[in-house]
């Protein structure tokens, strides 16, 4: 391992004029999505946030740029993570707008950090029009509004939506995997089925249905399934066959879940030993994912004030480690490998 600079003291932004305590750390990210916005779309702000669509000539695609204050000081936070900020951000407006969503570069006081260099991805974030934001503001806000587990659970099934739709091209298994975990992020919780009504650990595919079920508009659940019962038996094929069988056995999910990709049907009938089967489109369920995912918040009015800082706290939470020094450290001072037992 080289002795080269590993991370700071939590105290290294008070030795930096660029970034002091007494002011405020703007940031600006040029983000990237798979789809166009809809004509007329707006810039919007939602708390510290500001989200400006700006031109782009590929029809295919667009670009909009993110800025807030990171208004990092004594009292409110000791450190930040305004990439993870960032980050955060584009994993929930992955969700708002049904594509992969990631940002190309990054500004912080003024200083240029590299950002995602992916291509865009064919296929399913195509399946739609265009970008609609209309409700981007009340979904952010109700977010921050939530209880801190339940904000922090949505933001992960958020993330685990933005990889689904990331990968789905790549591998339909994994997209059905990381969709259902998406949907687990909440179905799991006390406070949103109570345990004593379906058991956690005994019925979370039961758990995994009733979220989708309650919380999915019913014009969303696709015009081809009859009724709820159908709409029930695929959302178990999805959880038995499409995710289980490739977590347990590593059995990858049948070819017939993604032929109707391009279209709108929600399953496609085939026949596997003489017998007719029904497999879900995995672009059918990521919509109902997102459609539940984001029906949930929607729907709940806000149940604590808003933190502004909800999405800074988690940035940073899951950035920061705790080492043991081997010597005393000063604050602002740059620390190396060597300075630190691992």
């Amino acid at each position: 391992m080289s002795d080269e600079p590993a991370l700071t003291t939590n105290a290294s932004h008070e030795g930096n004029p660029a970034v002091s305590k007494d002011k405020h750390l703007e940031v600006e990210a040029k983000l990237l999505l798979d789809k166009p916005f809809t004509p007329g779309t707006g810039s919007i702000q939602a708390g510290r946030y500001s989200i400006r669509p700006i031109p782009m000539s590929a029809p295919t695609q667009a670009e909009a740029v993110v800025s807030f204050d990171d208004d990092y000081r004594e009292g409110i936070l000791q450190a930040s993570n305004p990439v993870g900020e960032v980050e955060t951000l584009c994993d929930i407006l992955s969700l708002l707008a049904g594509t992969h969503v990631r940002h190309a570069w990054l500004r912080i006081a003024k200083v240029d950090v590299p950002g995602e260099a992916r291509q865009p991805l064919p296929g399913y974030s195509r399946s739609d029009d265009s970008v609609c934001l209309d409700d981007a503001t009340l979904v952010l806000e109700r977010t921050t509004s939530l209880p801190s587990v339940l904000a922090q659970q949505f933001v992960r099934a958020c993330h685990a939506y933005a990889l689904a739709v990331a990968n789905v091209d790549d591998d339909v298994s994994l997209a059905f995997l990381l969709g259902v975990v998406a949907v687990e992020c909440l179905s799991s919780q006390e406070t949103v089925i109570p345990h004593d009504v379906l058991d956690k650990d005994s019925k979370k595919c039961e758990r995994f249905c009733k979220f989708v079920v309650d919380n999915l508009p019913r014009t969303e659940r696709g015009q081809d399934v009859a009724d709820e019962a159908q709409f029930r038996r695929l959302l178990k094929t999805v959880y038995y066959t499409c995710r289980s069988a490739f977590v347990h056995g590593g059995r990858p999910a049948s070819p017939a879940a993604d032929i109707g990709a391009s279209g709108n049907r929600s399953f496609i009938t085939h026949y596997v030993d003489g017998k007719a089967a029904e497999t879900p489109q995995v672009s059918w369920y990521l919509r109902c994912a997102r459609g539940a995912l984001l029906g949930y918040v929607r729907s709940n009015a806000p149940q604590v004030e808003a933190d502004p800082h909800c999405f800074a706290r988690m940035a940073l939470a899951r950035n920061i480690l705790h080492l043991k020094a081997r010597k005393p450290l000063a604050a602002g001072q740059a620390v190396r490998t060597g300075d630190v037992e691992l």
